[in-house]
């Protein structure tokens, strides 16, 4: 039987969160997704009808106990890139979320000028929350370096992170998800207990 930490409480070694994916149609929001969960990727392009909600459970480093980790168990939706729609549902979508995956293509620049809209959608509903942004496709060659330049000083003014990704490929794409689990859990109190997880 494990010693119980002083304050008689074992230490809490899991948590759920809910990550939502956002950005236009077609940047490769299922891609990723489906690469994310189940390791495949379909070239066809199959339009996302409102929300798809996917599950998996990874582990990262333990922010509160150096050499342990902590699992967790991601809700990951993966909303329609719908402007419209995206407006009429964001309570739906975003209520709850703790991370956000803001995703944009590589070979498309105005997927990349959309993100803040993308980005005030979901903090409208969820408030300030831990924000990885990807520059999906990084498999169909070098992107413009325009687009790099542009990614990375929204990113700079925003203080998001960012990172190449490829849904084809894998390049980036469990690191995405990870990366967003770790600046939550960065943005938490030095104390956690169970509480602390979302529903």
């Amino acid at each position: 039987m494990s010693e119980m930490p002083p304050g008689g409480k074992p230490p809490d070694t899991s948590l759920s969160l809910k990550i939502s994916l956002a950005g236009d149609s077609g940047v490769g929001k299922t891609a990723l997704v489906k690469r994310f969960v189940s390791d495949t990727f379909n070239d066809t392009y199959t339009s996302t009808l409102g929300a798809k909600v996917s599950s998996r459970r990874f582990s990262v480093p333990d922010p509160l106990h150096e050499g342990q980790r902590l699992e967790v168990a991601a809700a990951i939706w993966d909303i329609m890139g719908n402007i419209g729609l995206r407006e009429v549902l964001r309570d739906a979508y975003f209520y709850g979320a703790k991370g956000v995956l803001l995703v944009a293509d590589a070979t498309r620049p105005d997927t990349v000028k959309n993100l803040p809209a993308w980005a005030k959608a979901v903090t409208s509903v969820a408030g300030e929350l831990s924000t990885v942004v990807l520059l999906n496709k990084s498999d169909l060659g070098k992107p413009a370096k325009v687009i790099s330049a542009n990614i990375e000083a929204l990113c700079a003014e925003k203080g998001w992170t960012w990172m190449m990704a490829s849904a084809k490929t894998g390049e980036n794409v469990p690191e995405a998800f990870e990366r967003v689990a770790r600046l939550y859990l960065k943005s938490l109190p030095r104390t956690r207990s169970p509480d602390d997880s979302t529903e």
